[in-house]
């Protein structure tokens, strides 16, 4: 696939201003009714929406707003709606089609354009399962940026792909099969099974594997290696530290291991570049001329700042079937959203820059010297684990009993048999701090004989 010539960041912000104005007034205002109706309550006019700057002014979306009203997110054009909103361009292409080729042609390509055809789903923690449609036309996007992500994780048509990602509507399996077929390279997709099933495959031919990371350290446990394989690249799940360290240690050094986020209301996933597969803050690619990915403040409803926690907002700018504007899907880019030239591979784009969190699951701490963080319940859960461990329990509470003083973070836990707690607890500190940036206070918590607990602080560092 060979890549097209490379555009500045002036030219592609031209190019998604433009793409911008036209999905605002030519298909979401015109053919979707919920963004009709919340562009006229916001005051928006359409025929005078000016990209980026008036981008603000719409109010977000969220999930609750799709399970609500998932039909009113489809771009319905009828002949009324055409005639009245949609473009100039599109009206006489419309037109000509019909005097040159007839009304069935012309219906055809209506069709193409915005008759559904695919689903993608999103269950998250709702027992209602969320739809997203697409048309042929989102299809060929959807191959478009696919490919894109595979370039971005180094892959290459002459590359052979296991895809075990499971084939159903989420997951991330679409983009990488449409993407794959689109590059024009070799793609075996064994279906969803016993991801061990598939290690004389990886072993003997695949040069990429790709699959959610629990099944690659299933993979990778199963056997003596994958010598064949250079590129794992992981589906788009949480791989907290300890997962990234022993899937590193089972691959060997000569495989590079990607990391990729997405949502299915996104519709396809992001890479890491493969020129930073050993940063694991660097950023996940978005692509600036298909999407804008803004990045909210967690704290007040504001943009966040460069380099902030931010919850990511999605814009989809060539979007037919479910077509989404500034649309939430509650997760939190612990780095933000920056856009530029990346700094390892060049490439002009979004990062999204991570850890990946879920909004619900984020607390704000204040620490001692009127530090704020945003701490991951689920990081915690990563970090605590430690083969010496018996049990862990985390408190946090005010310092000296002071509502408005600084938060203190209290581990408290056993260790199994013999092991020392003090080494233990160093252990755990210098995982804290390097995947948290800070490091509460550890507390042994013993019951021993006597049934008394014994609770003795271990100093490490300094705490927090």
């Amino acid at each position: 696939m060979a890549r097209k010539k490379a555009q500045s960041p002036a030219e592609l912000a031209e190019i998604r201003e433009r793409k911008l104005r036209k999905q605002v007034r030519f298909q979401l205002y015109a053919y979707s009714a919920h963004y009709r109706r919340v562009l006229d309550r916001a005051g928006v006019k359409a025929e005078g929406f000016d990209g980026l700057t008036d981008l603000e002014k719409i109010p977000l979306t969220t999930r609750e707003d799709l399970l609500d009203g998932a039909d009113e997110f489809v771009l319905r054009p009828t002949k009324g709606l055409i005639q009245r909103w949609g473009s100039s361009s599109q009206v006489a292409d419309i037109f000509f089609t019909k005097i040159l080729r007839g009304i069935e042609e012309s219906d055809k390509a209506l069709d193409e354009e915005y008759a559904p055809v695919h689903s993608l789903e999103s269950t998250g923690t709702s027992s209602n399962p969320l739809r997203i449609k697409l048309t042929r036309r989102d299809l060929a996007v959807l191959a478009t940026q696919g490919a894109r992500t595979l370039d971005v994780a180094g892959v290459k048509p002459t590359d052979t792909i296991l895809n075990l990602l499971e084939g159903a509507p989420r997951g991330g399996f679409w983009p990488v099969w449409l993407g794959g077929a689109a590059m024009g390279a070799e793609q075996i997709a064994p279906g969803f099974t016993d991801p061990t099933s598939s290690l004389p495959l990886a072993a003997k031919k695949a040069t990429v594997v790709v699959a959610m990371p629990e099944d690659a350290m299933a993979l990778l446990e199963s056997g003596p290696g994958l010598p064949s394989v250079r590129t794992l690249i992981l589906g788009p799940a949480p791989a907290g530290a300890v997962m990234r360290r022993r899937l590193a240690e089972l691959s060997g050094p000569h495989v590079k291991i990607i990391q990729t986020y997405g949502f299915a209301e996104g519709r396809t996933i992001w890479a890491q570049c493969a020129q930073s597969a050993d940063e694991q803050e660097i950023g996940f690619h978005a692509f600036p001329d298909l999407e804008i990915i803004e990045s909210m403040s967690t704290r007040a409803p504001r943009a966040a700042r460069l380099g902030e926690p931010g919850e990511i907002v999605f814009t989809g700018l060539e979007q037919r079937g479910t077509a989404l504007i500034r649309y939430r899907p509650g997760d939190v880019a612990m780095g933000g959203v920056r856009f530029g030239n990346c700094p390892y591979c060049g490439r002009v784009v979004e990062r999204i820059i991570g850890p990946i969190r879920r909004a619900r699951n984020l607390i704000e701490l204040k620490l001692a010297g009127a530090q704020t963080v945003a701490v991951d319940v689920e990081l915690l859960n990563d970090l605590l684990t430690h083969p010496a461990l018996e049990a862990w329990q985390v408190e946090v509470a005010k310092s000296d009993g002071d509502p408005r003083g600084a938060d203190e973070v209290l581990v408290l836990f056993s260790t199994k048999n013999t092991a020392d707690p003090a080494v233990v607890a160093v252990e755990l500190d210098r995982q804290f701090r390097s995947e948290a940036g800070f490091s509460p206070q550890f507390v042994v918590s013993d019951v021993p004989e006597g049934g008394v607990v014994d609770l003795r602080p271990i100093p490490v560092g300094g705490g927090q």
